[in-house]
């Protein structure tokens, strides 16, 4: 099967926060997709991987390895910024809950820095916990990792420089927001860029569309996109069929603004998108 062949691939996308995710692994394997099963926190992440195993024991075996193996949805583990604990006990106790589910996934995300004024309290701690988790992965290395970032883009650099984590890790900046002397030094550090149709909504995130080279080129849904409450996991319906069909308006989107064929473009994306799965040529 080629990459034009596949369905949409989606490089940021909650899964965990639906209500059926089986259901869901289910229709993307039926039509050969593979999704980017990003989690909120590492409980979210156990969560996901428990609830997958225990409503598809039947389907995938009784090993939850398996799980991994499925070639559809991959479970990525984060520990996204808006979750960090300011209390240095309760942060303690999530970076080893992270540490805990570390080594078995090479997806790691959601991770990263939002200084934004609703977050900006939690600052020192946002940092601390990104070090910890760029100094692990860095460590390890051959990892794929989903970032957020938003207002903080000078201090997230600054971390990926202390850990070195790019030079054996691929970086996907998803739905960027930063200026575009960000985006020019993170196309040079290497990074992969998901585009979701809220960045298309905008004129700068429009133009960045346009100027990200192809072969950084990703698409994602950041779906189901739902409103937090009190940092609660949500539950919500949301099925497969709504993923590719808000994939397939992104894209239709890119193509207008790179002026190539809508074909072309979605084989060019999913063969970037498999390269990464597939962790190849994660070495800068």
């Amino acid at each position: 099967m080629t990459s034009s062949d596949r369905a949409l691939s989606d490089m940021h996308c909650h899964v965990g926060f639906m209500s059926d995710p089986a259901v869901f692994v289910k229709d993307a394997q039926n039509v050969h997709s593979r999704i980017l099963a990003v989690s909120a926190t590492p409980q979210d992440y156990g969560a996901l991987k428990e609830k997958l195993f225990r409503d598809s024991r039947e389907a995938f075996g009784s090993s939850i390895a398996q799980v991994g193996l499925m070639q559809s949805v991959f479970l990525a583990l984060g520990l996204h910024p808006w979750w960090i604990s300011s209390d240095k006990t309760l942060l303690e106790k999530q970076l080893q809950e992270f540490d805990t589910f570390f080594l078995e996934t090479p997806y790691i995300g959601e991770i990263g820095l939002d200084f934004s004024s609703r977050r900006a309290q939690t600052k020192e701690w946002q940092v601390r916990a990104f070090d910890h988790i760029l100094k692990r992965c860095a460590d390890r290395g051959q990892l794929l990792l989903s970032i957020h970032c938003v207002q903080a883009y000078p201090e997230l650099f600054a971390c990926f420089e202390k850990s070195g984590v790019l030079q054996n890790c691929a970086g996907i900046f998803h739905w960027f927001s930063g200026s575009s002397e960000h985006l020019t030094k993170a196309i040079r550090q290497g990074c992969y860029f998901s585009i979701n149709k809220r960045m298309l909504s905008s004129k700068r995130g429009r133009e960045y569309a346009k100027a990200i080279p192809e072969n950084r080129l990703l698409l994602e849904t950041d779906a189901p996109f739902v409103l937090i409450r009190n940092n609660e996991i949500p539950s919500v319906s949301y099925t497969f069929k709504q993923v590719q069909d808000e994939l397939h308006e992104v894209l239709s989107q890119l193509a207008v603004l790179r002026k190539i064929e809508v074909g072309v473009l979605a084989g060019v994306i999913n063969k970037n998108a498999e390269s990464l799965f597939d962790l190849k040529d994660l070495m800068q």
